[in-house]
């Protein structure tokens, strides 16, 4: 499928109130660039690493299918210095001997937000497993890098696996497709609006804080020599050509957060994956659209044996 151009966002009420919230961050980074440099860079790797404007836990869980919850530790540090990561999970009808699907959150996201697709897949036959990523709902930790996120993919699939699919979405699907990269083993992928470039992530995040240049070299130095990865490992056109497993790759051209373009990479370099298009359903309603629930099944469902 071809692109098309996106339409310039309109700004709402709630840019503005953001905007005005900014404000002193971005004095402070302004003047650190000719005052105090040295502050600048580990102030901006803490608002990095740091999820904002997301609920530690979902208030109502009522529109969610029954659950067990499971709490996991992994027992290392991320690289942001949070202690120990204890992992929630959550399953819908665990050992049941059918086919299981793993599904991973975004940044600022949580393991209970995909009620309408998880009931789908109960429906449909499968075992489902989501979780609380380290810095978000409720698992341990305040910050968090992509890594860390892949990382924890790992070993979630390695805690409660195998799995027969895994489902990620926004940030969660970049980590899906760096641990697949690096090996994690299931029959099918699929990635809803997942972030194809890390590094222009932190760019733009630079740019949105206005952070200095240099600072921002050296937040992204210290994150990566913490990690062991560097950011252009991460992009997509790098860690796509690794993956043989089958993917449907899923994104709306009016995604506000993440470019539509994003999906365009992945594909083009993606050997086995099937891109899918939409418009209007944006960045997380897509996650509750009936068609793309329906496509996400049947792909899943050509994987089984």
């Amino acid at each position: 499928m071809h692109s098309t151009a996106l339409a310039a966002p309109t700004l709402r009420r709630e840019d503005f109130a953001q905007w005005l919230t900014l404000l002193p961050l971005r004095s402070f980074f302004s003047l650190s660039a000719r005052l105090a440099p040295a502050l600048a860079a580990p102030l901006a790797r803490r608002l990095f690493c740091k999820p904002r404007g997301l609920r530690r836990m979902a208030a109502d869980y009522s529109n969610v299918p029954p659950y067990e919850e499971i709490t996991l530790a992994m027992g290392k540090k991320n690289s942001c210095d949070s202690p120990p990561s204890h992992i929630r999970a959550y399953s819908w009808r665990l050992d049941t001997g059918r086919p299981r699907v793993l599904i991973a959150h975004g940044w600022a996201g949580h393991g209970l937000q995909f009620a309408a697709l998880v009931s789908a897949l109960v429906e449909a036959g499968y075992e489902v497993v989501s979780f609380d990523q380290p810095a978000h709902g409720g698992s341990s930790g305040d910050a968090v890098t992509l890594p860390e996120f892949a990382r924890t993919v790992q070993y979630v699939a390695d805690t409660l696996g195998p799995f027969h699919a895994v489902i990620g979405h926004s940030l969660g699907g970049a980590a899906t497709a760096f641990a697949l990269s690096r090996g994690l083993q299931v029959q099918r992928a699929v990635l809803i609006a997942a972030p194809a470039d890390a590094e222009a992530e932190v760019r733009r995040f630079a740019r949105f804080l206005r952070i200095p240049e240099g600072a921002r070299r050296e937040m992204q130095r210290t994150i990566e020599e913490a990690e062991g990865v560097k950011m252009t490992e991460l992009r997509a056109k790098v860690v796509a050509p690794k993956i043989d497993t089958p993917a449907l790759l899923i994104h709306d051209q009016q995604d506000r957060e993440v470019s539509a373009e994003c999906a365009l990479e992945y594909a083009a370099g993606w050997r086995g994956s099937k891109l899918l298009t939409t418009r209007g359903l944006g960045h997380v309603r897509i996650l509750r659209d009936a068609g793309v629930i329906a496509e996400v099944i049947r792909f899943v469902g050509t994987g089984r044996s």
